[in-house]
């Protein structure tokens, strides 16, 4: 892929925190960096906490998708699939070159689509790989805010993206100063936990625990 091409899809504006751990991959900003056989796989984070206003007051989930509508643009030739995660996944869409049909598909993508919470991203990443079946290369991008910082994937998962040559990149969403977790609750806008309103932030620690455990 030629630098123009691997310079706009790496862009992202300042509160768009963008952590895609080439140290853990091994890539330096002088490699070519290639989106294998045009296959693109989204790795959508839809738990409470991506409802955190914390990006310009709006949403972590509504910028994560401005970025995948930017991607779909930028790349319309592609095929994409999507996948969501919190505590557990679903895989919502398999390959198409459609991007009305996957743009749709996002735009309706929210916390109520999974029951169990949390940030299981190891699972997201599965389903973006049943995606690519056996014969398919490409990339897989995972848009999260790793809020729960508990779940890294497995060595298995790793190997596996290794073996296959399919690239992984991870953009986390959000601010280290976080926001409040909406509740929903009319009485009560925000989570509350021991009696205080819970704040999300990204987690530090925890994101360059998962860029050890890639490299």
């Amino acid at each position: 892929m030629n630098e123009y091409i691997k310079n706009s899809i790496l862009c992202i504006s300042s509160v768009l925190l963008l952590l895609s751990l080439f140290w853990a991959l091994n890539i330096d900003s002088k490699n070519d960096f290639s989106w294998g056989n045009e296959h693109i796989a989204f790795v959508l984070d839809v738990s409470h906490s991506m409802n955190v206003a914390d990006i310009w007051w709006e949403s972590r989930l509504r910028a994560a998708k401005s970025k995948i509508y930017s991607i779909l643009q930028e790349f319309e030739w592609y095929n994409f699939s999507v996948s969501i995660f919190a505590g557990e996944s679903l895989r919502v869409l398999p390959f198409t070159s459609d991007i009305s049909l996957v743009a749709t598909f996002i735009d309706g993508l929210d916390s109520r689509n999974l029951i169990k919470q949390g940030s299981a991203i190891d699972l997201g990443v599965q389903d973006a790989l049943k995606s690519f079946g056996k014969e398919k290369t490409g990339t897989i991008i995972v848009l999260s805010d790793g809020s729960d910082g508990k779940t890294l994937i497995e060595q298995d998962i790793k190997k596996f993206l290794q073996e296959k040559s399919i690239e992984l990149i991870v953009i986390w969403v959000g601010t280290w100063e976080g926001w409040y977790i909406p509740s929903w609750d009319f009485f009560e806008p925000y989570k509350i936990y021991n009696g205080q309103r819970v704040i999300s932030r990204l987690n530090e620690t925890w994101l360059k625990d998962l860029a050890w455990n890639l490299g």
